[in-house]
């Protein structure tokens, strides 16, 4: 697992919920899904978390991962990010794939 997760721009508020623009530069993918800590963001939980922007989207597509039974992200400041190979497979992305860059916006609190 190799990603670097960092702030862009100021935190804001949306309610009673914390909103954080970041990046998450993922340059050795992990198989199975790119497991990316919010904590050093100022997150003690994530409610939400949407992808807004890839670098290389025609090469992979990527999602941030949920379970199927409960709906929730992999722990209270974690999620996972999924990359799907483009080349014709539909295949996850390989281990050590440089998937690039992720901009992201997390919600939580």
């Amino acid at each position: 697992m190799t990603n670097t997760l960092a702030k862009v721009g100021r935190s804001f508020v949306l309610g009673n919920k914390k909103a954080v623009v970041a990046t998450c530069n993922i340059t050795s993918y992990t198989s199975g899904g790119e497991v990316v800590n919010a904590a050093p963001l100022g997150f003690s939980g994530v409610d939400s978390v949407v992808i807004t922007g890839n670098e290389k989207n025609a090469t992979y597509l990527v999602a941030a991962e949920i379970s199927a039974a409960a709906g929730a992200y992999a722990s209270a400041t974690t999620f996972q990010i999924a990359a799907i190979d483009l080349d014709g497979t539909n295949d996850d992305a390989t281990a050590t794939d440089d998937v690039g860059m992720v901009r992201l916006l997390i919600l939580g609190s």
